[in-house]
Order: C-alpha cells, then structure tokens, then sequence
C-alpha cells in the first residue's frame, strides 16, 4: 500500500509592505503588516506587497508549493510557485516580494499556500473604498 506523505506546515502568513533579509544572519525583518488596504477607487495599483511563510518540512523530500492572491470573484490575481527541495533542513522561511499590485475591485482578497490539493495557510486582505 503506498503511504501518503503528510504536507509541509506553515506555522506564519504574512503580508507586508516589505520584508528584508540580513546577509550575515539570515534573518528577516518584516515591515508593516496589514490585513486592509484603503484605495481611493479601483483598479488600483499596491506598489509594494511582500509575503513572508515559514514551512516546516513533511514527509515529502521535494514538495512544489504555490501561493496564490485570490479576488473576491474567486480568480486568480497574481500566483507563483517554488520546488523545495529539503534536504537536511526542518524547516524554511520563504519572502516573495511583489510590485505594483493591482486590485481590481473592493472586497475580500485572500492570499493562498498550497500544494497538490492541500490548503497550507490563507491570510485574508480586506480591500476597502476610503470615504
């Protein structure tokens, strides 16, 4: 019988404005978290975006991982995907920096982990109209 392996776990989701990573220590600073953003009208424009995750290994010696910014229509905005290959680590902090966001209505926005069917984390950005 062949075994299902069991999925990395994402202990953090975080959306920032930034995310920096020292060269010497390998640390990450993470700048001005949000969960909403205020627009004037949309379209609009987010000039900087950065999604930190920390995954701590499966079963799996190489998972391929996907994060995915989801409307509020349920498409898909922007997605990137990345192969980890483990080796002897237990776990691993991701930074995915993204410019000039578009988002093109109001609403809720969701930010999705995944893997193969697997949902690992989601963190949800409430766009609103300001006034």
């Amino acid at each position: 019988m062949r075994r299902i392996p069991t999925p990395p776990k994402c202990p953090a989701l975080l959306v920032a404005q930034a995310v920096t990573r020292d060269d010497a220590t390998h640390r990450c600073t993470i700048i001005n978290t949000f969960s909403v953003v205020q627009v004037k009208n949309t379209p609009a424009v987010v000039s900087e975006i950065a999604v930190y995750y920390l995954l701590e290994r499966g079963d799996a010696d190489i998972v391929d991982v996907h994060l995915a910014l989801i409307a509020p229509d349920g498409s898909i905005t922007y997605q990137t995907s990345t192969s980890i290959n483990w080796g002897k680590g237990e776990s691993e902090e991701f930074v995915v920096p993204w410019q000039n966001v578009v988002l093109k209505s109001a609403g809720d926005f969701t930010w999705r982990l995944f893997m193969d069917g697997a949902v690992l984390a989601e963190r949800r950005i409430i766009v609103k109209l300001a006034g």
